[in-house]
């Protein structure tokens, strides 16, 4: 339309020139004749002027209509956002931000009791972005007066430099023109021309390299099958700190109102206490640093926020006592992480708060002494056969955080029976309910079975351990011929071959303090087994025969088996023997 009007009014002017050119009519004459056009360029500049106005209001309506459908489904959607940018855009530093998400913590856990509460008074309750970051643009225009006075001064020192120069001279020394002319001063005019020549452009490449990276796209992951584990590893990959914000809102008037959805280990955020960010607009929809998700990836989102709950197993058995036992998901530091309100009136944990993103949601189990295994390492069962219808149980490993622990075996070589169908574990004749049930058959461990609130399969390792008189490797040191090894628990599906075992369960020998196994493990079955040693790995023989008790732990079986002559003899921990299966 504008294109249009600037057509007319050249042709006008045509028209008036060549009235003027015909020398037909008087001056007069062409000034009634000009006037008549141009009232005519007025009636048509004025039905343009309504047209612009009516595209306007329809134009306006339009994106009106556009921010509340995107509204409507604003609830729903979710972008990955640059931290940093998020809270650059809103108008705050990353410490305002944290300091915010304590304050976030204060008004959930307001209600906590005892100690606890003093940990979270940091910041204040305001809302992120509720305000522009004054500080951040006073500093900065500061600095341009000051470089703009200092500039002034040096030109008028050295009338024959370019402002650039003079400035890069500033620049060099933090602005300070005093320091900027006595350096410029202790230098001869040619010397000072080159020297500020190379300072110039300098700054120049270093102006144009800042401009270059700050139109630098980066490549943002997109939320895929992976779920949240992939999204992290993409997001610690590209080393810049992003993270999934919920899209609260959209308006003309207050921007983009973002709230966090996942901290940065990848757990579900408070929906209701989560900091929230503002951000402009028109600064949102410029920025390279966020990428809007796809409807298939926002019901993935959703997905993960179900399942990413912070998960806690802990035990607690006085006022003030809070262990927490297991974590979950995997790979998480409680305390370098979060902050744990345990609250002493309820004994119950009561809150949870990531250090630096605010509340997250989480479930408390407290452990009663059922829960027994956690960390989620196999079980070592170290064992002997004595016959194809018996195996002996030497030594088992644990990670069971309850004091006193029951263990059974069952052989069913003989039966036909499902190995499910042995998994009830009954109670012992003092009323405890057992805690393990191992289940053996052809000499192999097929089941392990145990109680965490409900019965259920454990993961184990079983390892074989050699026959006395076989020559094995202690820890890296020596090599020693095992001389007696304990009945240990001895499970069989045959009555007679239980009578013709040893039942002596204590080694001959001494057992020294750091040969003990540390790991947790049944009292009625320590591991110690009787060794002689025989020589060290670097072929020296020891000097006199000496027998001490070992535990299973600090030997493996030797792999070349020869013969080596007597030389001493110690009780060793077998559990270390290389030969395995696990399921």
């Amino acid at each position: 339309k504008g294109e249009d009007v600037v057509g007319d009014m050249e042709a006008l002017f045509e028209k008036y020139e060549k009235v003027m050119s015909l020398r037909k009519r008087t001056e007069k004459d062409a000034v009634v004749v000009f006037r008549d056009l141009v009232r005519k360029m007025d009636k048509k500049l004025t039905k343009v002027d309504l047209q612009f106005e009516n595209q306007l209001r329809a134009t306006d309506k339009a994106i009106a209509q556009l921010l509340r459908n995107i509204n409507k489904s604003a609830g729903s959607s979710y972008i990955c956002g640059v931290r940093d940018t998020v809270y650059k855009l809103s108008g705050h530093s990353a410490e305002e931000a944290m300091a915010h998400a304590a304050a976030q913590g204060l008004r959930v856990y307001g209600a906590s009791r005892g100690g606890f509460r003093a940990q979270y008074r940091a910041g204040g309750s305001r809302s992120v972005g509720s305000r522009p970051n004054t500080a951040t643009n006073h500093e900065e225009k500061r600095r341009r007066e000051r470089l703009e006075r200092g500039t002034g001064q040096v030109l008028d020192t050295f009338p024959y430099i370019t402002k650039e120069q003079a400035q890069a001279a500033l620049l060099k020394h933090d602005l300070n023109p005093t320091k900027t002319l006595t350096w410029m001063v202790s230098m001869d005019q040619l010397s000072l021309l080159e020297t500020l020549s190379s300072l110039a452009q300098k700054q120049d490449e270093l102006k144009s390299k800042e401009k270059q990276d700050s139109h630098t796209t980066l490549e943002l992951p997109g939320f895929g099958n992976g779920g949240i584990e992939e999204f992290l590893r993409e997001s610690e990959s590209s080393g810049k700190g992003l993270l999934i914000y919920k899209v609260e809102s959209i308006t003309e008037q207050e921007g983009v109102r973002l709230r966090g959805a996942f901290d940065r280990n990848g757990v579900t955020l408070h929906p209701g206490y989560a900091p929230n960010f503002r951000l402009p607009l028109d600064a949102f929809l410029n920025s390279d640093d966020f990428k809007i998700f796809s409807n298939a990836e926002n019901q993935r989102v959703q997905e993960s926020l179900k399942k990413r709950v912070l998960t806690v197993t802990y035990q607690s058995f006085r006022e003030t006592d809070f262990s927490p036992i297991s974590v979950k998901p995997k790979g998480i530091d409680l305390f370098q992480d979060y902050k744990v309100v345990y609250d002493t009136r309820l004994k119950k944990l009561s809150k949870v708060l990531h250090r630096k993103d605010g509340p997250v949601l989480f479930t408390g189990e407290k452990d009663r002494g059922e829960f027994g295994l956690w960390d989620g390492e196999p079980i070592e069962i170290f064992t002997i056969s004595h016959s194809p219808r018996t195996e002996r149980i030497l030594h088992i490993h644990m990670n069971d955080i309850r004091e006193d622990v029951t263990v059974e075996g069952l052989n069913i070589t003989d039966s036909n029976d499902s190995v499910d169908s042995h998994k009830s574990l009954s109670k012992d004749t003092s009323g405890r309910l057992l805690s393990y049930k191992i289940v053996i058959k052809n000499s192999q461990v097929v089941a392990v079975f145990h109680h965490s609130g409900k019965t259920k399969k454990a993961k184990f390792i079983q390892k074989r351990v050699p026959n006395a008189g076989s020559l094995v490797k202690v820890g890296q040191n020596a090599f020693a011929t095992v001389l007696w090894i304990p009945a240990g628990m001895v499970v069989s599906a045959a009555e007679n071959d239980e009578k013709s075992i040893d039942s002596r369960q204590k080694p001959h020998f001494k057992s020294l303090l750091q040969c003990v196994c540390k790991r947790k493990h049944p009292v009625e079955l320590p591991g110690m087994v009787d060794v002689r040693l025989e020589m060290t790995c670097d072929g020296h023989l020891f000097p006199e025969a000496k027998g001490l008790s070992e535990n299973l732990a600090q030997i493996s079986e030797n792999k070349d088996n020869n013969n080596i002559n007597n030389s001493a003899a110690n009780s060793k921990n077998i559990g270390g023997w290389g030969r395995s299966s696990s399921r």
